[in-house]
């Protein structure tokens, strides 16, 4: 399993090698001309502030049930974008890495934890959902985008759905969902494949459930703001990014370049989004005035910000956790101490 992450993160690096070959190196170090050591240090440690603010978000929902430190929640987020960010899962490999970690140190049931994370993705999501809906109205009057940012647009609106309906359908009918679920004893595959499926329904049924419970109105609200400002810093840092380099663009283009960039890369084909945030962010603005080196620029130096300060912080946070002996990540490795 670790092997097939290596070699679809190699392949995500390839993608990047071969958009920067076609587009021009020449080309794209004349645009990175322009960038300064100070700002893009500026740019790093407000995408720390980000990760903070995700950290406090998950400590906020862990605070009734028990007494784990920020540091600590910052360190399992951190591990878990790591899983996210060599994995082609559209972040729901992270998101199962997070939960066996925070089971390992809190001792919670999977169960219970299951629950927050149901919150929490609606908590993450649905602000991101409505901005880049907002952002992507735009493009009707303005802006020009491929038809694959709407398509993954749609997909995504379509899963939060499923999800809400779901999670709906658990509260309003509590326990009607409920089968025996005991082993059967017949040898049958189907039977066998049946029952275990049930029983995983059953499970997020429960989990479901359970999440109405987490949160009050009040909490429910200041964490989704919280998702608000961090969405929102997103197309800042990009357009601070273009700023740098002296391109002349708006900050409306560049939200709806970004929200457009990172609806594609949650589609699950590379892991983190490699290549194909990449390549959309610079088709978006080579449609929109700048040229594709330009366009390819800024998305550069947007991931180096977004994407791999993060994941050597993640490295480094996932290092930590293995050498204290408590714990195995997911992944990483097969058995815990």
């Amino acid at each position: 399993m670790l092997g097939k992450r290596v070699l679809l993160w190699i392949a995500g690096i390839l993608a990047i090698s071969l958009l920067v070959f076609f587009t021009g190196w020449e080309d794209i170090k004349l645009a990175l001309a322009g960038a300064e050591v100070s700002l893009m240090l500026v740019l790093c440690l407000l995408q720390l502030g980000t990760l903070l603010l995700g950290a406090y978000q998950w400590r906020y929902l862990l605070q009734k049930s028990t007494n784990i430190s920020l540091p600590r929640v910052l360190g399992i987020n951190l591990a878990g974008k790591f899983i996210e960010s060599v994995t082609p899962s559209s972040k729901l490999g992270g998101e199962a890495a997070k939960v066996y970690l925070f089971r390992q140190y809190t001792g919670l049931k999977y169960q219970s934890l299951t629950s927050l994370l149901l919150v929490h993705k609606h908590i993450t999501l649905l602000p991101f959902l409505v901005l880049a809906g907002l952002f992507l109205l735009l493009t009707a009057f303005r802006f020009t985008l491929p038809t694959v940012v709407y398509f993954a647009f749609f997909t995504l609106v379509a899963i939060f759905i499923v999800l809400f309906l779901f999670c709906y359908r658990s509260w309003q009918q509590e326990g009607a969902f409920e089968a025996d679920l005991s082993v059967q004893k017949s040898r049958s595959f189907l039977k066998l494949l049946i029952n275990k499926g049930r029983k995983a329904i059953s499970f997020l049924e429960k989990a479901a459930t359970n999440s109405q419970q987490v949160l009050k109105v009040k909490g429910h609200c200041w964490l989704l703001f919280i998702s608000l400002v961090i969405w929102l810093l997103y197309p800042v840092k990009i357009y601070l990014v273009a700023s740098m380099l002296g391109f002349e663009v708006s900050l409306a283009l560049v939200g709806v370049i970004t929200y457009g960039a990172y609806v594609v890369s949650m589609l699950p084909l590379l892991p983190g989004g490699l290549g194909s945030f990449e390549a959309s962010m610079a088709v978006m603005f080579s449609l929109n005035g700048l040229l594709s080196a330009q366009g390819l620029s800024i998305a550069l130096l947007s991931r180096l910000v977004t994407y791999w300060f993060p994941l050597l912080l993640s490295i480094a946070a996932s290092i930590y956790l293995l050498s204290e002996n408590r714990v195995s990540i997911p992944g990483l490795s097969n058995s815990t101490s």
